[in-house]
């Protein structure tokens, strides 16, 4: 089926209402699952591909709406895309997550794997996949009803219509006659920095990320929180007397937390596929490989990740936050390497550092989030793969027995250096005597604890 391709350096741009599907080396831009469906299944019969003739007629980068089993014996399909890429395809779920594997590492599968029955078309003939227009016509009316209960849930945790921690009901005494003279294009236009008067009678700071068709403003916060908010609600403050609860923010002033200016401004969102995983704060001027560094990611409170794509020959796939790391990372943070299960002898000691940033990079595999470290024993600054790291305990989370549970991406569970120390990092780094400027994100996401400078 057709869909828009682009190339590493985004030569194509997707439709507003398509989500992308990255497969490394080339992106391809697709409709929602059941509008792609519905067009391949009015292509008709002659158009619908077997195991037997698919390396034959399906055209390099084309995508196929296909059904999926974990199980052979599960009654359910589960609604996936297929991304042909010469010798191989490329998995995704419907919102756009790869799908991952043994038999498909990093979302890829072999079309044939000699001697072995692990191969896209074997599994394909035996039942594992469908493309059979009875089976997807089958899946059309649930996936159908799953998107109504989407649009009010964000692809994950929920997305409040109006903020919840917003005041909620304002005087009518506060009302002006001049209501409607600000309005919400002029105030909340895409890219606004904007202030927002909350419920904890304080003002947070953040800026309009996206509209919606529906006019509806996705609002990134300085403290990371995402809100999605109605414009009738956003006119209703910006209308409210004797002070309007919603006004435009100067970036030159900095974040604003509960009150507080000068902080750290969110800067933009991670998105993967059509999941929000949180946000990136506090963009430098640095560019590591030719992209900004960030001072910290904050992870999005409350967001679901999908659970490991499939289940098979009694091995679990590792979870999506797990193969991404995607937790909470901020400048000063201290943190520790985690050692996979084939580390050597050599490789079992305590491997500490802190962090200076967070950047996104892209290698051949596809996008790569490193961080920004800097060794305490040698100083050397370095790039490392965030799923390799952790943030490390407060001495009072660490201590056994006393019943609190380590939340990683709890700010006031995690160790972090002094505001001095911090200082003294950031002169360090401006002197730039030691950084090991890994300016090929290949290298990090090869990078084992043997080759990090510790």
């Amino acid at each position: 089926m057709e869909a828009t391709v682009a190339d590493e350096n985004g030569a194509e741009a997707r439709a507003p209402e398509q989500m992308d599907l990255d497969c490394g080396p080339f992106t391809v831009a697709v409709d929602d699952w059941v509008q792609h469906a519905r067009a391949q299944l009015a292509a008709g019969e002659d158009a619908q591909l077997t195991p037997a003739d698919f390396q034959a007629k399906a055209a390099l980068h084309a995508v196929f709406a296909f059904g999926m089993k974990e199980q052979l014996t599960d009654d359910d399909w589960r609604c996936i895309f297929v991304v042909r890429d010469g010798a191989q395809v490329h998995l995704f779920d419907n919102d756009g997550i790869d799908l991952v594997d043994e038999s498909a590492p990093m979302g890829r599968q072999q079309l044939v794997v000699a001697d072995a029955e692990t191969g896209f078309l074997e599994e394909w003939g035996n039942g594992y996949y469908t493309n059979s227009p009875s089976e997807l016509q089958n899946l059309l009316p649930a996936l159908e009803e799953e998107k109504e209960v989407e649009k009010e849930t964000q692809h994950g945790a929920p997305v409040p219509m109006h903020c919840p921690c917003l005041a909620q009901h304002f005087p009518s005494s506060f009302r002006s006659s001049l209501a409607g003279a600000v309005t919400v294009d002029t105030v909340a236009a895409l890219g606004a920095r904007v202030a927002v008067f909350m419920a904890d009678i304080k003002w947070y700071g953040g800026f309009v990320e996206s509209i919606e068709a529906d006019g509806n403003r996705l609002i990134v916060f300085d403290d990371g929180d995402i809100r999605e908010v109605e414009p009738s609600k956003i006119q209703e403050m910006l209308d409210a007397r004797p002070t309007p609860l919603f006004k435009a923010a100067n970036a030159s002033d900095g974040g604003l937390v509960a009150n507080v200016p000068g902080l750290l401004m969110a800067a933009r969102l991670l998105r993967v596929g059509n999941n929000i995983i949180g946000a990136f704060v506090g963009a430098t001027d640095v560019t590591i490989g030719g992209e900004i560094m960030y001072e910290a990611f904050i992870l999005r409170s409350g967001v679901i990740f999908p659970p490991p794509a499939r289940v098979r020959r009694g091995q679990d796939a590792p979870s999506q936050q797990e193969r991404g790391g995607f937790h909470t990372f901020r400048r000063g943070d201290a943190v520790e390497y985690l050692f996979g299960d084939d580390a050597g002898p050599d490789e079992q000691c305590s491997a500490k550092a802190t962090v200076f940033g967070v950047v996104e990079g892209r290698t051949n595999q596809g996008p790569e989030k490193a961080l920004v470290l800097r060794c305490s024993t040698t100083q050397l600054f370095f790039l490392s793969r965030w799923p390799r790291w952790r943030r490390m305990p407060q001495p009072f989370v660490a201590l056994a027995g006393v019943g609190v549970e380590f939340e990683p991406d709890n700010d006031a569970h995690a160790i972090t250096m002094s505001a001095d120390d911090s200082a003294q990092m950031i002169s360090d780094f401006q002197e730039a005597k030691s950084f090991e400027r890994l300016d090929d994100y290949n290298k990090v996401h090869s990078c084992r604890a043997s080759a990090l400078p510790l």
